[in-house]
């Protein structure tokens, strides 16, 4: 019965956030716009499928002291029917929280599950890891890559910190990690002053992209890389359009 509820509730998302028509990633095509659509009702079929890919919030693993939670998306997401997608899972972890290989294992196997997805071309983890779970996240993320393959896309979001002082995604299975320069908190001096000097960031997964929040300042954001734009409200084509004329400003 809990299985059946679980397969009930995954399929309930499915059919919430896409369209079933539609194409995987095109061999070596990557637009350099990607919006971020976060866990809301979102409506993003005026993005041009040619020139933005999204990037949706397909679920979210917490990870806590007695296993893993799992919540899927149960919000809608439209998009056109040839703009190609990426699937978001967010991953928290607390105090205490179990890190062992049997939690290891059933997360490497709902992300599986969310790459393998219909429409999905691409996978993003977004885990914002602090010292100690970082191990857990290295490992897990090796056993991901064994699992899908070599061919299958997989991104990671990257704190700032990680990319401009930081030498641990080094050697990560990875194809990109995204500097979040934005909601900096407490290290945005450091940060700002970074980017200032003209440094580029010192690991090399973060030289292919930025991540922005729409409204913010652009002078410090390097240029010439794929940008991933998060809005504080849902998408319209207003802001759509917003976006566009940003990452063309930028490349």
């Amino acid at each position: 019965m809990l299985l059946s509820r679980r397969v009930a509730a995954l399929l309930i998302a499915i059919a919430a956030v896409l369209p079933l028509s539609g194409s995987r990633r095109a061999p070596n095509h990557q637009p350099d716009l990607v919006l971020w659509a976060w866990e809301r009702p979102e409506d993003l079929r005026s993005a041009e499928p040619n020139h933005v890919e999204i990037a949706y919030l397909a679920e979210t693993l917490t990870v806590g002291r007695s296993g893993l939670g799992v919540h899927h998306r149960m919000q809608p997401l439209r998009v056109a029917p040839l703009t190609q997608v990426i699937a978001t899972v967010r991953l928290e972890s607390g105090s205490g929280a179990d890190l062992g290989a049997a939690t290891r294992e059933r997360v490497v196997q709902e992300l599986a599950t969310v790459a393998g997805l219909q429409r999905v071309s691409g996978l993003h983890t977004d885990f914002d890891a602090v010292a100690s779970p970082r191990e857990f996240y290295r490992a897990l993320l090796s056993e991901l890559r064994a699992r899908l393959g070599p061919g299958q896309w997989i991104g990671i979001t990257a704190l700032a910190s990680w990319c401009m002082a930081d030498d641990w995604m080094d050697g990560l299975p990875v194809n990109e990690a995204v500097p979040m320069l934005f909601s900096l908190g407490a290290g945005r001096a450091d940060a700002e002053a970074y980017l200032e000097s003209g440094a580029d960031f010192r690991s090399p997964l973060c030289r292919h992209s930025v991540g922005l929040r729409l409204g913010d300042s652009l002078t410090l954001i390097p240029h010439h890389r794929r940008v991933y734009i998060f809005s504080d409200r849902a998408w319209n084509a207003d802001l759509v359009a917003r976006a566009d004329h940003i990452a063309r400003q930028l490349q």
